[in-house]
């Protein structure tokens, strides 16, 4: 076969692939047989590795995540891909539905004394919720890094990295994602009730997602993994009430102005 220059990085080519980046050599034009079979590859490259991982995560979590650092990463979703699907997945279902990420702390705040006396507080708790409508992905996401950095810290004998449990909190969190949807349907009957089901589904998977994954016995898993958990949520919880009341004041001395 005589030699030919890749069209997509410009490498000498002999074969019917290019050894730099494995692009296919080909001169004949496009055909609509072309085009379909190329969508159809990309979508299941796509949905393929999506439903191993999503059956992976619901079976065995610690187990795929180990598979995925130590280099068995093709059956799988990048976990960056991962988490943002499933965040997609969470707010388009939320949507559909006619919630909003806001009502969770609309839910759980207290109720202001009504008139002149609480017209402070109810005003000063609607920019907290609007704000938290508007960034709630951001939100969300950051307690991925603060998760990771606790989990590193307490688990740090078995070995693990920073950027290994920063993979693994990102399946585990994205997976925690599709499992608070299963729970939904209590919101509907009673927030209070959603919020607390939710919320312990959610911490007993991550739990087991850390004694599967840092392969420790179970009173460790959970007493190390409740432990990052609280200190993960108590730093979260500080970080966004001062990103939220500085952007409040921000907003408000803008107004002003």
């Amino acid at each position: 076969m005589s030699e030919q220059n890749c069209k997509s990085c410009g490498q000498p080519v002999t074969g019917n692939f290019c050894v730099e980046c494995g692009e296919k050599t080909s001169n004949k034009r496009l055909t609509l047989k072309d085009v379909s079979a190329d969508f159809m590859s990309n979508l299941f490259e796509l949905e393929y590795p999506l439903l191993r991982t999503v059956k992976g995560l619901s079976l065995r979590p610690g187990v795929l995540c180990r598979e995925y650092i130590n280099g068995r990463r093709k059956p799988y979703s990048r976990p960056f891909q991962y988490y943002l699907v499933t965040l997609a997945i969470f707010y388009l279902f939320f949507l559909a539905l006619g919630l909003q990420i806001s009502d969770f702390s609309a839910g759980i705040v207290p109720e202001f004394p009504e008139g002149e006396a609480g017209a402070p507080a109810r005003e000063l708790a609607g920019q907290i919720n609007q704000l938290i409508n508007q960034y709630s992905r951001l939100f969300h996401f950051v307690l991925i890094p603060i998760m990771s950095l606790f989990s590193w810290v307490i688990f740090k004998k078995v070995g693990y990295n920073f950027t290994e449990n920063f993979v693994m909190n990102l399946f585990l969190g994205g997976h925690v994602m599709l499992i608070s949807m299963l729970c939904v349907p209590l919101w509907f009957v009673n927030f209070n009730l959603y919020f607390a089901v939710s919320g312990i589904v959610g911490v007993s998977y991550q739990v087991w997602g850390f004694k599967d994954f840092f392969q420790v016995k179970t009173s460790t898993a959970v007493g190390k993994g409740l432990l990052a958990w609280f200190l993960s949520m108590i730093v979260f919880s500080i970080l966004n009430l001062l990103v939220t009341f500085t952007v409040i004041r921000i907003f408000n001395t803008n107004d002003a102005i």
